[in-house]
């Protein structure tokens, strides 16, 4: 005659570990709005980074800055249509 045990693959101690970091582990924060897609290349001691921003002119709708060593890129689109409808103006 033999024994049989039956086990589950539940580990509450894993759980409990998970529990315990997800309560007090670091928090992680994700950039709010859009993010581009972004390609990052170097070229010598400089660093070239393209972005893909369809629709927005680099010219009049795009604000690049450096603040504590991290590259800020901003950005507006604008739609500047304007439509008349049944007496009403969309905009």
């Amino acid at each position: 005659m033999s024994t049989v045990s039956l086990w589950t693959r539940r580990d509450p101690f894993a759980e409990f570990d998970n529990l315990v970091r997800q309560a007090f582990g670091p928090v992680v924060t994700r950039p709010a709005g859009f993010v581009p897609a972004a390609e990052v290349t170097r070229d010598g001691d400089d660093a070239v980074v393209r972005l893909e921003l369809p629709g927005l002119d680099p010219e009049k709708d795009v604000t690049v800055e450096v603040d504590r060593d991290t590259l800020i890129v901003r950005g507006e689109r604008r739609d500047e249509r304007a439509e008349e409808r049944d007496g009403r103006s969309l905009r």
